[in-house]
Order: C-alpha cells, then structure tokens, then sequence
C-alpha cells in the first residue's frame, strides 16, 4: 500500500466534506476507506479503519452499518482546517 490509512482518510474527508467555520465536516464509511486503499473487504479491516479512526479522530461519532457491522462503519467527522 502506498498511501497510509490517514492520508486516505484525509482525502475523502476534504473530497466529501464541507468547510465551515474553520472545520470539515463530512461522512465517510470504512467501506470507502478501504475501497480507495485497494484492499480487500472484510470484517477485520473494517475494524482496522475503526481503530485508526479511534486513534487520530477521536471526537469522530461511530455508527455500525448493519447489523452487527457486517458492512462496517459510518464516520461523523468534524476536523479542523488550516
């Protein structure tokens, strides 16, 4: 992988984002994250991108998307801007 999971992160976050206030303010799935990463789907690396989100956002609101997580998860993200 030549990107890391932060940097990919980051990027959706500006793509998807709105700008307000000297912050963005986006939604993004780990399903995204680890599509852009090209790896492979699956439960563990959906719990992989949690952890990084927990680790570098952590006022990030989490939600399960579907039952269980099967599909991963949705991200709330509020991060401030330059």
């Amino acid at each position: 992988m030549t990107k890391s999971w932060v940097q990919i992160i980051n990027e959706l976050v500006v793509e998807k984002g709105k700008k307000r206030n000297g912050y963005y303010l986006a939604t993004i799935t780990s399903k995204e994250v680890l599509e852009r990463a090209e790896a492979v789907i699956t439960q563990a690396h959906h719990r992989q991108v949690r952890g990084i989100v927990d680790m570098h956002y952590p006022r990030t609101q989490q939600e399960a998307n579907g039952p269980n997580a099967q599909n991963g998860w949705v991200f709330h993200m509020r991060i401030r801007s330059k």
